[in-house]
């Protein structure tokens, strides 16, 4: 919940000495306020934003969205809303999309990952944890890391003994 985790940011900064204070808004106001502009996407009246975000277990998914940039001119281009740019970051995230190899793949994004997060662009909050249940007479049934429940795919077809 934004709200609370807003309410929580707010009381640890004033903790620490500096002077902080919620804006709440509607989901659309708030989607205009992220997306106004690729040269200057929350303007000065901004300081720090909670944003949720999903996707695919690929580094790619989020990596490339949240830090993308194209050149230093391109700001806040895509999701890049903090308006990050570092070019090994850049570099890195470029050279990862272009290989082919799993093992380079995991060795690029990880650098990439611990130069920004090193920097403090992004501060994960909470990652939510999903529970499944599955009776023992269900079979060939594998949860997805999407949260997906896949029942039938080219991999997987669910099925379930009889008593």
């Amino acid at each position: 919940n934004r709200k609370k985790l807003a309410t929580i940011m707010v009381t640890n900064l004033e903790e620490n000495g500096l002077k902080a204070e919620t804006q709440p808004l509607e989901w659309g106001a708030y989607l205009d306020l992220l997306y106004r502009s690729n040269e200057d996407p929350l303007g000065s009246e901004v300081d720090i934003f909670i944003i949720g975000w999903s996707g695919s277990p690929d580094p790619n998914s989020f990596t490339y969205y949240l830090f993308e940039t194209k050149d230093n001119t391109s700001l806040g281009a895509m999701n890049n809303m903090a308006g990050y740019y570092d070019p090994l970051v850049q570099n890195r995230i470029m050279r990862a999309q272009s290989t082919m190899d799993q093992q380079k793949r995991e060795e690029l994004y990880v650098e990439a990952q611990r130069r920004y997060m090193s920097e403090y662009v992004h501060i994960p909050a909470y990652h939510q944890i999903e529970t499944r249940g599955v009776n023992t007479r269900v079979h060939d049934y594998e949860p997805d890391p999407l949260s997906n429940m896949p029942l039938v795919n080219p991999f997987r077809n669910v099925w379930v003994e009889s008593k």
